[in-house]
């Protein structure tokens, strides 16, 4: 579970994560898949968990900008602007410039490494959400 801002950001940028939101009113989640543009830098596409297979079932739903902290739907996204799942993530999108994490949001990582996606194993993998190795490309 992250508690700030900045790690969430530093997290989903890494080119190869997903993260949970869950809303502390409503108790509502949603999984999120973020991978980095290849050709783009700053660029990662986004797509939603929509069905069993914590895999596979992922459908996209747009483009989130790290330098500007925007998240836009595409005509090939499968939700649109007014969807819950996209203002979900359009309102993490909307709080990186802030420092603290909103009192009415809480964000997960899956225990698999934001950058290469393996799974975590020690306390200290776990706690940061890097692997041993991958943490070294992100502090540097």
């Amino acid at each position: 579970m992250f508690t700030d801002m900045y790690r969430i950001k530093t997290f989903i940028t890494a080119g190869n994560s997903t993260i949970t939101l869950k809303s502390k009113l409503t108790q509502k989640y949603y999984t999120y898949r973020v991978r980095k543009m290849e050709d783009k830098v700053g660029v990662y596409f986004v797509s939603l968990l929509t069905g069993t297979d914590n895999n596979s079932s992922y459908n996209y739903i747009g483009l989130f900008y790290s330098f500007s902290n925007t998240f836009k739907t595409t005509a090939k996204s499968k939700m649109n602007y007014n969807s819950t799942p996209v203002k979900a993530f359009m309102y993490l999108c909307n709080n990186f410039a802030n420092k603290d994490l909103p009192k009415n949001l809480t964000v997960y990582h899956e225990n698999k490494c934001g950058r290469c996606n393996r799974k975590l194993t020690t306390p200290e993998s776990i706690q940061s959400g890097y692997g041993p190795e991958c943490i070294k490309f992100i502090c540097e």
